[in-house]
């Protein structure tokens, strides 16, 4: 069985403009929600809690200056 790609599901999950927005806010709501974690996320993540913060203030930054 051939694996699905990632952008093959984003595609299926913007197929419009409401589509588009919809994922750009939950993006950015993410982002936030990831920022003001002050806990340590330890073993209870496999994802490096410090390149999280790295991509979400990447991703803040990029879409603040794409509104601007």
């Amino acid at each position: 069985m051939r694996k699905k790609s990632n952008k093959a599901l984003i595609k299926k999950l913007i197929p419009d403009t409401v589509g588009e927005a919809f994922l750009i806010e939950a993006m950015t709501r993410y982002c936030q929600t990831v920022l003001e974690d002050t806990e340590e996320w330890g073993d209870r993540s496999m994802i490096n809690q410090d390149l999280w913060n790295v991509l979400a203030e990447h991703n803040l930054k990029l879409i603040k200056e794409h509104y601007k």
